[in-house]
């Protein structure tokens, strides 16, 4: 799904800096962790990394992003991070129990349940972390795009324009001289303002507010500037265009999908990741020329 690619990538951007702001705890060392186990047959969990901890000891940090509430979190990480403590046992003299996190995005109240605690028994407790409930302050003083536009989603930003302004301006300054970059960006922000109820306020901003995030001579020729603008021509034409927009958008996912199975993925890990229909892929695959992926029955 578009939010979580979004969410992978404000993690990689600088993790140990995006995990403070998240929670204040300050790790060293960062590196992403190669999975060994291949994610075509198994995902483990949305990233993984290696970071020391203020003991001084070096522990895996499992990392799930969720845009929706889901009550079966808790069983889904004792599965990611068994499977990641048999990588452990196998591949390492010395080990320490990994650490799961989830980075929880959605609208809807997060009820899956917090902890395995049954007296007499180990506790399995991950740390679950709600974007509502962090300063928007924290993500504005990131220095990567991917990770300022999250400051939309925490609750004292919520309906206030000053906030987004600071927002739309920040990821401006810190792309200035890459107008795609921006766009990207900006795209995400007015994905995330959906999780509040925002796109509409949003969307007015960055019309009204495009021209002090652009240098004057960019501004003719950003595309996200001239789709604004073509927004305030005749009705018909607009709706033209969007059913244009919605057909590319359409080939495009087809080539992606596609190009995925042709890499060895099962259409069941397309699915999941693309947040598309099983059927709908497997559709897109049965169309397929090539007669290597006509055979739907890797993976399934």
């Amino acid at each position: 799904m578009k939010t979580d690619f979004a969410a992978k990538e404000a993690w990689d951007a600088d993790p140990g800096a995006f995990f403070t702001a998240l929670t204040g705890e300050e790790l060293s060392e960062w590196k992403s962790e190669p999975v060994e186990l291949s994610q075509t047959v198994l995902r483990i969990a949305d990233r993984v990394y290696t970071a020391r901890y203020a003991d001084g000891v070096e522990r895996m940090v499992l990392v799930e992003i969720q845009a929706q509430n889901d009550v079966s979190m808790l069983a889904r990480l004792l599965v990611y991070i068994g499977m990641l403590l048999a990588l452990l046992f196998s591949s390492r003299k010395k080990w320490y129990s990994p650490r799961a996190y989830v980075l929880y995005i959605g609208a809807e109240p997060f009820t899956a349940p917090a902890e395995i605690n049954e007296p007499g028994h180990h506790v399995f407790r991950p740390t679950y972390i709600n974007v509502r409930n962090v300063p928007y302050r924290n993500f504005l003083a990131l220095q990567h795009p991917a990770q300022v536009v999250f400051a939309i989603l925490s609750d004292d930003a919520k309906d206030r324009e000053d906030v987004a302004v600071e927002v739309i301006r920040k990821v401006g300054e810190l792309t200035r001289g890459n107008p795609r970059e921006r766009e990207k960006y900006l795209h995400t922000l007015l994905r995330y303002s959906r999780f509040r109820k925002m796109e509409k306020m949003i969307t007015a901003l960055l019309e009204r507010e495009w021209e002090d995030v652009l240098p004057e001579e960019q501004i003719v020729q950003d595309p996200l500037y001239l789709r604004g603008k073509a927004r305030g021509e005749a009705q018909g034409e607009a709706r033209g265009e969007a059913r244009g927009e919605a057909r590319g958008k359409d080939v495009a996912t087809r080539q992606f999908v596609k190009n995925m199975y042709a890499k060895g993925l099962s259409p069941e890990f397309i699915a999941q990741n693309l947040d598309l229909p099983l059927k709908k892929v497997k559709e897109i695959l049965s169309q397929n020329s090539e007669p290597e992926n006509n055979g739907l029955e890797r993976g399934s």
